[in-house]
């Protein structure tokens, strides 16, 4: 019977050695492997989504920071404007954050700021259920701070004023105007939402795109 020498011992410890590193390196090259892989298809996604996100907005409307809007030509008084503006699944263009407020999109794709135009437009602001209360007509929430009114204004003049525009030749300051006066208008709607979600391989994106309910 062959007993086991030192050498035996030194051989077997070897072996035992080698395939614990073989091992180590399958798992390193398996793992780098799968990074790789999770990489180039997170990348992908974001290429793809980013495409989507390009090219939601319906013809003749533009997109800045995920939203859509549309310049009118025509002009309409405000409910014939906000009507207008439901029956494309969009509303009369509510202000959420300082950049829309003064930014937006033409209708021939150029960027303008709404402070630098002549022109003037409808916006969904209005105070017709409570005099002074002033609300949005999308059902978005009046944020006080970005309250952008002109000198003087809101005045509700000869008490008569419900509605309000945006002034482009005044720096794109509001102004509270009678609701018959027809005036070119804004609407909006959102372009996509983004959205996260937890699953076993980590996180997955999607991209779905939605009108908000009239």
């Amino acid at each position: 019977m062959h007993t086991l020498g030192s050498d035996d011992v030194i051989i077997g410890q070897s072996l035992s050695l080698s395939l614990s590193l073989s091992l180590y390196i399958y798992i390193y090259i398996y793992i780098y492997i799968y990074i790789y892989i999770y990489i180039y298809i997170y990348k992908l996604l974001l290429i793809f989504s980013s495409s989507l996100i390009v090219n939601q907005c319906r013809q003749g409307w533009r997109e800045y920071e995920s939203k859509c809007y549309f310049f009118s030509t025509d002009t309409k008084s405000w409910p014939e404007a906000n009507a207008h503006c439901m029956e494309q699944n969009s509303h009369l263009m509510s202000i959420q954050d300082i950049h829309e407020r003064v930014r937006s999109s033409n209708p021939d794709g150029t960027r303008i700021c709404l402070r630098f135009t002549f022109k003037i437009f409808w916006i969904g602001l209005n105070d017709l259920i409570v005099e002074g209360i002033w609300e949005w007509s999308d059902g978005k929430p009046f944020i006080e701070y970005l309250s952008f009114w002109m000198s003087g204004q809101p005045d509700n003049w000869n008490n008569t004023e419900d509605c309000g525009q945006v002034v482009g030749y005044n720096f794109g300051h509001w102004n509270d105007e009678n609701c018959a006066a027809k005036r070119k208008y804004i609407c909006k709607y959102i372009n996509c939402k983004e959205i996260w979600k937890p699953s076993s391989n980590g996180l997955i994106f999607y991209l779905l795109p939605f009108t908000e309910d009239k």
